[in-house]
């Protein structure tokens, strides 16, 4: 954590993620008898990834007291920004392409399906890739966070 700046948030979300990372290799998928289901291990990738979310408040809080307040608005007074919304429906918008290569990947058994599709189809994918990607970049420049250090 202290790679990131020296700050006390930065001590306690590398403490945070240091737990996290202990927690899942002690109760983690190690052995055949404790192997999670399919749908199990859907929700622990789900509990996971919120976890993980949850240390990144850690990561952009300003000061300890931060961490609470962010923490109270979300579980005491959630609201729906328009901003919100914006980003869900570009969410929504950029992401069912990806669901649909991951079922594409399923049907197929096998990590690269575009390899049994024509040259067309591919060009096609990679045309959509290429263009979520233009139209969901930010348009202005930002400093790179490290030129601090």
């Amino acid at each position: 954590g202290l790679w990131h700046g020296a700050a006390w948030t930065f001590v306690l979300w590398g403490g945070f993620h240091g737990i996290i990372l202990i927690l899942y290799r002690v109760l983690g998928q190690n052995s055949d008898e404790r192997r999670p289901s399919r749908w199990g291990s859907v929700l622990m990738g789900l509990l996971m990834f919120h976890i993980v979310c949850f240390g990144w408040l850690i990561f952009r809080a300003q000061k300890l007291t931060t961490i609470g307040v962010f923490v109270r608005s979300i579980f005491l007074t959630p609201h729906w920004s328009t901003e919100a919304v914006a980003c869900l429906k570009s969410l929504i918008f950029y992401s069912w392409f990806l669901i649909l290569f991951q079922i594409v990947q399923a049907s197929y058994k096998t990590l690269n399906p575009m390899a049994h599709l024509p040259r067309f189809a591919r060009l096609n994918v990679w045309i959509v890739v290429i263009m979520s990607l233009l139209s969901i970049a930010s348009r202005s420049s930002q400093e790179f966070i490290y030129f601090a250090f």
